[in-house]
């Protein structure tokens, strides 16, 4: 008689969710789900204060800062939906390494930006659209604010340029990967 031990790994009906995040050949190494939970939450509190800095922050450039601060809060969402997924998962599967999974199952390791099918291409040089388009907006809105068009103290620079980084790093990111 043989003990029951964990299920063998052959394809699974429930793949690994964002299994590349176990992956240990990323740039900084497999990224686990406490870290892309705090991630996700740090972003999408950004993502707040840019929202309530387009609310609160006076009329001039108000659309602006709303469009900014509510596509932080969307990212960060994401984020944090990723690691609830991966978190559910393990919950499910207890024992069964993610990555082993995920490579029996055929799924996406190797990179964040998908493989080189045209899904993947065009999603890569969407979000590179979209980082430059939020990069703009926050220079623009710096330039708004040293003129003297737009009230604005040094909290709202300070915000502006942490929105501004964190875009021109995910676009400039996605852009290598895209050549």
């Amino acid at each position: 008689m043989t003990t029951p031990g964990p299920a063998p790994v052959g394809r699974p009906t429930d793949p690994p969710p964002y299994a590349w995040l176990d992956d240990p050949a990323q740039p900084f190494g497999p990224v686990g789900v406490g870290t892309t939970l705090t991630m996700g939450s740090f972003v999408t509190g950004l993502g707040l204060l840019g929202v309530g800095y387009g609310i609160f922050g006076g009329a001039d450039a108000r659309v602006a800062r709303l469009v900014v601060g509510v596509a932080f809060v969307v990212l960060g969402a994401v984020i944090l939906r990723m690691g609830l997924a991966r978190q559910a998962w393990r919950a499910r599967n207890p024992g069964i390494d993610p990555l082993e999974a995920a490579v029996t199952s055929g799924a996406n390791v190797g990179s964040a930006l998908g493989d080189d099918s045209a899904t993947g291409r065009i999603g890569r040089w969407i979000l590179a659209g979209v980082c430059a388009a939020v990069v703009l907006v926050c220079v623009l809105a710096l330039t708004r604010i040293g003129s003297g068009q737009s009230e604005g103290g040094v909290g709202a620079i300070v915000l502006v340029v942490l929105l501004g980084a964190l875009a021109g790093t995910v676009g400039v990111l996605t852009l290598r990967r895209a050549k």
